[in-house]
Order: C-alpha cells, then structure tokens, then sequence
C-alpha cells in the first residue's frame, strides 16, 4: 500500500531526476551547518577553518560539486574513510574488542557534498509526492506526536 518503488513506476519518475547546481551561498550555508567537533577524516581537514574561510573557498567548492553533478563521477578521495573504534559503554570491559563498534569518518567536503545532494533528492521526493505520509522516520515535518496520535487514535 506505501510502496515508495511503485509510486516512482506509476508515475513515471524514473528519469527525471536532475541536480541543480550549487551556489556559493548554498556552499557556505552547508559547511556552517556542520557541527565544530565533528571528527575530520583521513585528511585531517576539521570543519572550524573550513567555516572562517567559507567565503573564500565556496567558489572552489561550487566548481567541483558541479562538475560532480554534470560528470556523475565522485573522487576516490572523498571516498576514504577512516573507521574508528568507539567504546560502547554500560559497563563492558574496555580491554575487549567486543565491546567497541567502528564508525566510519568521512573528509568534511564529502559531507557537505553528500548534504548537497540530500537537499535535492528531498526536494525532488517532496515535489513528487514519492515519500508515504506513512514514512514518520527522518522527515523534518512530521513529528513523533502526530504518530503517537494516529497510533491512539487506531
């Protein structure tokens, strides 16, 4: 009944998905919304100086987001991660390997690309309806009362 893949089939979505591009405003809003203490990646790039030269570096930043748009190619580079172990906690041993789980920290650029993109695919979801008003998960507007209603309600 909320099949997302059917709704792309039904309407006849499959092919027109296209990115916009990418402006310097949009750049510097992405890079100061990613939080001072995220981990940098494997290139050690932190995301503070990155924030203090914005306006410097966006037009950088724009040239090669768009040229990852029209190219579809996304550089190896920005592909490597580094997985770190973090301590599970709740009282476990921290001399067993059990008791970590690894993440993977990926260089600031990737994230502002990879948040570049979210804002499209949103955008293109929303216009086309392809998200089920059933999907409460990860959406900005629909908030966990309003499932809590529709569950008391049932």
């Amino acid at each position: 009944q909320y099949s997302s893949l059917s709704c792309i089939k039904k309407c006849g979505l499959t092919n027109c998905l296209s990115l916009s591009p990418v402006t310097s405003e949009e750049v510097i809003q992405l890079l100061n919304q990613i939080k001072n203490n995220v981990a940098s990646g494997f290139d050690e790039i932190k995301a503070t100086p990155l924030k203090y030269v914005a306006d410097i570096i966006a037009p950088v930043i724009v040239y090669i987001i768009n040229r990852m748009f029209e190219t579809g190619i996304f550089p190896d580079s920005l592909r490597i991660a580094r997985v770190c172990p973090v301590f599970k906690g709740k009282g476990g041993d921290k001399r067993l390997f059990t008791n970590y789980r690894p993440i993977s920290v990926l260089p600031v650029l990737s994230k502002v690309f990879e948040n570049a993109i979210n804002v499209r695919l949103y955008k293109f979801f929303d216009k086309y309806n392809v998200i089920s008003e059933a999907q409460y998960g990860f959406q900005k507007i629909n908030l966990v009362k309003q499932l809590c209603l529709i569950l008391n309600m049932n």
